[in-house]
């Protein structure tokens, strides 16, 4: 089904991240070759490995920045976290930004196109420093599962049902302030944590 999926242009729903080294244009400057590549080498290699780790797809990698997928919002979710978490445990990493979008996407040759892909690299050129931000429509797919809230007054009331038992949500969410984004109009991201 993969051979056929790569050979052929197909529509899908999927959650897209991108993940972008912070400053990487002043490192260039600063750094010599050889460190350069073995840091962007690290980089790469941490992201394939925790992509693969946590289920997810990893896309292509673009040096400083690497492009993944899954088909769950609560996989892609946790792969952006754990990027941040892995990278700020790291000295000789500089600081990382995430973003993830979910729609639909258009998939050939291994390569995701479309406009859903597009919304995370803004995503990710807004983010704040060791940050993951989200579209909407991520942030709806993590309500529906039962992974996030949408809001903490939809929480509490769910609490209030259930009597105080543990909701099981991993992550949460608290909207951004809405800004135009370079053709794709004006978009409302999340910013997602952990929950707790």
């Amino acid at each position: 089904v993969q051979a056929q999926d790569d050979a052929e242009m197909v529509d899908r729903r999927l959650a897209v991240g991108f993940a972008d080294l912070v400053g990487f244009t002043r490192l260039t400057r600063r750094l010599e070759e050889e460190e350069l590549g073995e840091l962007v080498e690290a980089f790469e290699t941490t992201a394939a490995d925790l992509v693969a780790a946590h289920g997810g797809r990893l896309i292509k990698t673009l040096g400083d920045e690497v492009l993944y997928s899954a088909d769950d919002a609560g996989i892609a979710a946790e792969i952006g976290l754990r990027l941040i978490e892995t990278m700020t445990n790291d000295d000789t990493m500089p600081e990382l930004r995430v973003g993830i979008a979910f729609g639909t996407v258009t998939t050939r040759m291994g390569d995701v196109f479309g406009t859903t892909v597009n919304l995370a690299s803004r995503l990710t050129s807004i983010a704040p420093k060791d940050a993951v931000l989200v579209d909407g429509a991520f942030a709806e797919e993590l309500s529906r599962t039962g992974d996030a809230p949408i809001s903490e007054a939809e929480e509490a009331l769910a609490a209030k049902e259930r009597d105080g038992a543990d909701p099981g949500y991993r992550f949460a969410l608290q909207p951004m302030w809405q800004r135009p984004v370079r053709g794709l109009g004006v978009v409302e991201p999340w910013l997602l944590s952990r929950r707790g």
